[in-house]
């Protein structure tokens, strides 16, 4: 775990992060299904950030919690993961990094900044 901290993780290139002041989410993922081609959409106010990426050749969308954000732009920033992780738990003290990296992991949303260097650390 110590090692960790000086990890440098970077998101692959086909993740994004869009926040808005609207519910895009759930309108973008009724028309993605098919449920609601042919009817009008009312927007609600909702601020939400998005987190867009593609994993296995589909485009995936999750709504995101601001410190989960921080964590993914500090970490594109450069910044070492133990930073990160610092960052994040300043704006949600509750947060869990252990299963926020190991979700975020799994849905295959990064890569090593720099695999050569971090292998010989």
């Amino acid at each position: 775990p110590e090692a960790m901290i000086d990890l440098k993780l970077r998101t692959v290139p086909s993740v994004k992060l869009i926040t808005t002041e609207w519910d895009l989410h759930a309108v973008w993922q009724s028309l993605r299904a098919g449920d609601c081609a042919d009817t009008k959409h009312a927007l609600e106010r909702a601020a939400q950030t998005v987190l867009i990426w593609r994993l296995d050749n589909q485009v995936r969308t999750r709504i995101t919690e601001p410190a989960t954000a921080l964590f993914l732009t500090q970490l594109d920033a450069g910044e070492k993961l133990g930073a990160a992780a610092e960052a994040a738990l300043e704006t949600d003290p509750e947060l869990d990094i252990a299963t926020l990296l190991a979700a975020t992991i799994s849905a295959g949303l990064f890569t090593l900044d720099n695999p050569a260097k971090e292998m010989t650390a």
